[in-house]
């Protein structure tokens, strides 16, 4: 955005006095008005069409009384309309007319954004034309566009009160990340980096289109007992010694204190792809998810709860385990129903995440590409939860330092108490 795609259509149109804007009725951003409009306020005449009927060009086109001076027709931001337009693009080249477009190749997430890049793939010329970063005292070309605020689609129209141009190195810093249900925060940068490990180009699309769990609630209830889970990027990551550090702080508090402390790649860790039997890894997570499932079913409501390793953790295991080969997509597909199937709506999200966060390595433990995966997949789940839901991001190299877990024990306790929630009274 903001880089002059709209002036440079204006500056094309009064050279070729024979050309015929179109653009998308909701592009309301500055006037409702039949015309291109610029960041700067200049003018040009257009007709509006709706984004949901592309077919609405030819039909405007045919009945428009200068049609026989007509030799090029322009359309502004192609990423607004659907895959219908390229049928209307391919019309009008074969009745002969020049076909220009302008639009944003890639929404805030960093994914396609509409019929730009498909056009592009047509174009004769392509034009790539750039703002500069909004980064302070940064004159870098900015080849992403960040949202200023939550977005929870993909098409929301705005103008500088949500969007902004943002050069690689600042994208991350200027960028607030939108979610919609089950649609993935994963950003490109982290699929690139994936790239390194060997892993299969095309499993970037399928890792942004699955629908990643969130369907475990956030409770308003005031007075109840703590519930806190524990995940992180990867396993190996001090869990286990938190939660202990955790129980040990809670009865001390006078709580009683029931545990889950299962995880399923505990048993499965170590080696390459090609060391594990496909069979044994699916029924492994079956099992572990199942497993878990009957675990929150047998939890009492009159205890303070730990869990190592969130149910979406374990989901999240078999998306990794699918994307490194140890199990196949029919198997995931198989895994994903039965997951879902279980009914986890039922329990409620925990009062607290706890999750810990390691460097780039993740972990001194093989095998390297199902870690980053892991990584990656943990981090999309994590951008996508619940907002009310609390979360607590905890550097691993604390918890390595000499009383590292007694120190994020407390950390944790003590964003328990600033929680509006009465527990004194449920107390042994």
């Amino acid at each position: 955005m903001f880089s002059g795609k709209t002036t440079r259509l204006i500056e094309i149109g009064r050279k070729q006095k024979e050309m015929v804007v179109f653009k998308p009725d909701i592009d309301t951003r500055y006037t409702d008005r039949p015309v291109l409009h610029t960041h700067d306020g200049v003018e040009f005449p257009a007709i509006k069409i709706g984004i949901n009927r592309p077919t609405e060009i030819i039909k405007k086109l045919d009945s428009l009384p200068n049609k026989a001076k007509i030799k090029t027709i322009a359309i502004d931001e192609v990423n607004l309309y659907p895959k219908g337009l390229i049928g209307v693009v391919n019309k009008l080249l074969e009745r002969g007319y020049q076909v220009i477009a302008t639009g944003i190749l890639l929404d805030t997430e960093k994914g396609d954004f509409g019929q730009t890049s498909a056009l592009m793939g047509m174009a004769e010329t392509v034009e790539a034309i750039y703002a500069k970063c909004a980064f302070t005292g940064c004159l870098k070309p900015a080849p992403y566009s960040f949202a200023k605020k939550v977005k929870q689609t993909q098409v929301v129209v705005g103008a500088e009160d949500l969007y902004g141009a943002a050069c690689a190195d600042h994208y991350e810093l200027l960028h607030v990340p939108g979610r919609s249900e089950g649609v993935t925060p994963i950003k490109q940068a982290s699929i690139d980096q994936l790239v390194d490990y060997g892993i299969y180009p095309a499993y970037a699309q399928w890792l942004r289109e699955i629908n990643y769990p969130h369907n475990r609630k956030v409770t308003q209830k005031k007075s109840r007992w703590p519930k806190i889970e524990i995940g992180g990027d990867g396993y190996a990551m001090g869990k286990t010694k938190l939660m202990k550090q955790l129980v040990k702080l809670l009865r001390r508090q006078r709580l009683a204190v029931q545990v889950i402390d299962q995880d399923s790649q505990a048993q499965l860790k170590g080696g390459a792809a090609q060391d594990f039997d496909a069979q044994v890894v699916f029924k492994a997570e079956m099992k572990y998810s199942k497993d878990k499932f009957q675990a929150y079913g047998r939890l009492s409501s009159a205890k303070a709860t730990i869990v190592c390793v969130p149910p979406e953790m374990e989901f999240n295991y078999a998306v990794a385990n699918t994307v490194v080969g140890r199990i196949s997509l029919q198997q995931f597909y198989a895994y994903e129903e039965k997951y879902f199937a279980l009914g986890w709506e039922k329990f409620l999200a925990p009062d607290i995440l706890v999750y810990i966060k390691a460097d780039q390595k993740i972990s001194g433990e093989k095998p390297e590409a199902f870690m980053a995966v892991l990584r990656v997949v943990n981090r999309a789940w994590l951008a996508g939860i619940d907002r009310r839901l609390k979360v607590v991001e905890v550097e691993r190299e604390l918890l390595e330092k000499e009383k590292g877990a007694e120190t994020v024990a407390a950390l944790i306790w003590k964003t328990w108490q600033a929680l509006p929630v009465a527990y004194n009274n449920l107390k042994e």
